[in-house]
């Protein structure tokens, strides 16, 4: 990467138009001969690639959750259900809509969300993380 950027500069500056000392339309000079442009574009490279490489999705270590304490609460969204997922007290997770299936529709009653809050939590103490649940898993509680 750094091999290209370094060619992409010498065409640059061999071929760029230097505004300060040139009429703009009449010769060519060179404009990327600045260190400060350089060090300038070098850097940008730099964080941008940097950047591509840790945008990454991480999750924490699921271990940690095998001792923790968990409770769950059933909430009202729009019509529907929901639920949040408390570990050692704090929220540690907010699902709005029925996870493992696409669209943002909630649980029809409050029952169902139970039933798929219990199932996350007893994933998250069996160190699973993140908790996915799956069409099958829905299906096998009978969701709708």
């Amino acid at each position: 990467m750094f091999s290209i950027l370094i060619i992409t500069t010498n065409f640059l500056r061999e071929n760029a138009i230097d505004l300060r000392t040139q009429s703009f339309n009449k010769t060519p000079v060179n404009f990327l001969s600045s260190p400060k442009v350089l060090l300038f574009c070098s850097c940008f490279c730099a964080a941008h690639l940097a950047a591509a490489q840790s945008n990454k999705a991480s999750f924490p270590d699921g271990s940690q959750n095998v001792h923790a304490s968990f409770a769950s609460k059933i909430i009202p969204v729009n019509n529907t259900y929901g639920y949040e997922i408390y570990r050692e007290g704090k929220l540690f997770i907010q699902q709005r809509n029925i996870p493992g299936r696409p669209g943002n529709g909630g649980f029809a009653d409050s029952t169902s969300a139970k039933q798929v809050a219990e199932l996350v939590i007893k994933k998250l103490k069996n160190g699973e993380m993140p908790p996915t649940v799956s069409a099958e898993e829905l299906k096998s509680l009978h969701i709708q």
